[in-house]
């Protein structure tokens, strides 16, 4: 194994993190750590993303909330009992072992979201962490790291900003990829793909109004870059209208929003659209477009579904 990895490998083998109370102590120190720099952060990731202010909140916020949820779970009274259920004729069902090492490779997306969603939980789980991140100039990556590496342990978190293989790492571990991956799929990779399209499903029992409102958030925050915001709604026929009906109350706003005084050029989606009968246009504006895909199947090939 190579030398910046050995301090990893031992704690991964030692198994020190396995200890519930060293968990929730780490879970702690980081949590101080990235709250006593909320306005640092914040700034960083509203001057990486270019997000508004109360989406910055948000992603800041949840993150936390992950860190506060991961702590309140650990329960080392529960743990020394379960640990010691055999000794009284117990069968120890719900014991579980951590894999090692965990190897996360973030997304650029919400970056600092997407770095503690993954961490925190393989953290709580008894594992220990190597970072794969690649060479970058935005501020949050630099600020979160530096953070992250001041709060943990230095023998339980590394980073690395080179590729990291399996003969690196010499032990059992994890690979948690959230922007795909170009080689191939091992059963020990985790991988998200954010070129994926994303289909979200409407019934005929849903709550119309709070369907409209999450599709219409989902798809327009974020800049619309979300890599799981829906690119298309299947929605049962008995509510289509009152659901399309919804989304252009709710998208209204998003979709004429626009500091421009000048008409956008039209895109190549909106050409296709002209171009097939089988598509109506629902309500349009300069930061999208809600259709209406009468025939799927012929849509399919213009790239709508």
């Amino acid at each position: 194994m190579t030398k910046p990895f050995a301090a990893i490998r031992s704690a991964a083998i030692d198994g020190r993190i396995h200890n519930p109370f060293y968990r929730k102590e780490q879970l702690r120190s980081l949590h101080s750590a990235l709250a006593e720099n909320a306005v640092q952060i914040q700034d960083a990731i509203a001057k990486d993303s270019k997000h508004q202010p109360a989406e910055v909140k948000v992603e800041y916020w949840l993150a936390l909330q992950v860190i506060s949820e991961a702590y309140a779970t650990i329960d080392p009274s529960k743990d020394l009992e379960q640990e010691y259920s055999v000794t009284k004729g117990h069968d120890d069902t719900t014991s579980r072992e951590p894999v090692g090492v965990v190897v996360i490779e973030p997304s650029s997306h919400a970056f600092f979201y997407s770095l503690i969603s993954a961490l925190v939980p393989a953290l709580a789980a008894g594992n220990c962490i190597i970072v794969q991140a690649q060479n970058s100039l935005r501020e949050t990556p630099r600020l979160v790291f530096e953070l992250i590496e001041k709060s943990l342990d230095r023998d339980i978190f590394a980073i690395s900003n080179q590729a990291i293989g399996a003969e690196d790492i010499n032990l059992a571990h994890i690979r948690v990829s959230q922007s795909g991956s170009d080689g191939p799929i091992l059963r020990n990779h985790l991988v998200s793909d954010p070129k994926a399209p994303v289909v979200a499903f409407v019934e005929r029992d849903a709550d119309i109004q709070s369907a409209a409102k999450a599709l219409v958030s989902a798809r327009f925050g974020l800049q619309g870059k979300a890599p799981y915001a829906p690119d298309v709604v299947l929605v049962n026929e008995w509510v289509k209208k009152d659901l399309l009906r919804a989304l252009v109350q709710q998208s209204t706003e998003f979709l004429a929003s626009s500091s421009s005084k000048v008409r956008p050029p039209k895109s190549g989606l909106s050409r296709d659209v002209e171009k097939d009968e089988s598509v109506n246009v629902v309500l349009s504006g300069s930061n999208g477009v809600i259709l209406d895909v009468q025939n799927r199947y012929r849509s399919s090939s213009t790239g709508l579904i």
